[in-house]
């Protein structure tokens, strides 16, 4: 999907941006992670890319050729190296391996399941199907779901009726989990079309930055990093490693008051300023001595 009709030439910028757009998603979402991604995140992120693996596919295949790409020998860490899984992703893609079904086929399966033939299906049956081919669901993954039929209930959701002359609204899938699973197909399938065509866009600017810089536009930071230090703060003529340190929590020593020889010499006496008491009793001594004279 991503890599058909390209020109040899274009195979590299696409792979280029693909690591882009897998880094922009780390550092967003798995910034805490330090550059790695969850094991259990793993095939969201690629369901991302419209490559539709089964859970039976993730944990026997996926899992298991990204281990073998990672420099670490550690298998037992819930934790996948980036590098490892963009080079894995990136070869996938180029087979289109798992991708998902037309919307014939996806139709034609669900009527298997519609044994009365009345063009929609229980969700419970849908889960149980699913699940028996590898697929299974999580809590998370099933209010998910539950809320896009539900914001597209008059679509999707068997009708409830009408009352008061106005169309009875679905607040839950509880009081009725039966869907309309030829709809439910041409939006999910609607939708990852629109999800595919705004990478695309996307790959386009990045495509005509490459061609007009003739380099690569900046990976984004995978890596947590300490933020940068500001220097407004800093005094006038102070040193900037001063201020990095004392930014960091170090203690830096004062400065300095001033040179041995300057600490013995007098300060000098600012116009209109008071005499010192010291200084007063030498003036008064000096008058004595020169009226003795």
């Amino acid at each position: 999907m991503f890599f058909n009709k390209l020109l040899p030439y274009e195979i590299p910028i696409m792979e280029t941006f693909i690591k882009y757009k897998v880094r922009q998603i780390v550092s967003i979402i798995f910034k805490e992670y330090n550059g790695y991604i969850p094991r259990i995140e793993a095939p969201y992120l690629i369901r991302y890319f419209l490559q539709f693996p089964s859970q039976s596919q993730v944990v026997d295949e996926i899992l298991v050729d990204i281990g073998k790409l990672e420099s670490s020998n550690d298998k037992s860490k819930e934790l996948l190296e980036v590098e490892a899984f963009e080079k894995y992703l990136i070869t996938i893609l180029k087979s289109n391996k798992y991708a998902g079904y037309d919307k014939e086929t996806l139709i034609e399966a669900f009527r298997i399941l519609d044994n009365e033939k009345n063009g929609y299906l229980d969700l419970h049956t849908y889960y149980t199907f699913l699940k028996r081919y590898g697929i299974t669901f999580t809590k998370e993954q099933i209010a998910e779901m539950e809320t896009f039929l539900l914001n597209n209930d008059n679509e999707l959701l068997e009708s409830l009726g009408v009352q008061n002359d106005e169309v009875v609204k679905h607040k839950s899938t509880t009081t009725t989990r039966k869907f309309y699973y030829e709809s439910y197909v041409r939006k999910v399938l609607g939708d990852n079309q629109k999800h595919f065509e705004e990478l695309m866009k996307e790959y386009k600017v990045f495509y005509d930055e490459y061609q007009e810089t003739k380099k690569f536009p900046d990976m984004p930071v995978i890596v947590n990093n300490l933020p940068p230090v500001k220097e407004e703060n800093a005094n006038a003529g102070g040193d900037k490693a001063q201020d990095k340190g004392q930014a960091q929590g170090q203690q830096q020593p004062a400065p300095a008051e001033g040179n041995e020889k300057d600490k013995n010499k007098p300060e000098e006496k600012k116009e209109g300023e008071a005499p010192a008491e010291g200084e007063k009793k030498n003036d008064e001594k000096k008058e004595e001595e020169k009226k003795d004279k």
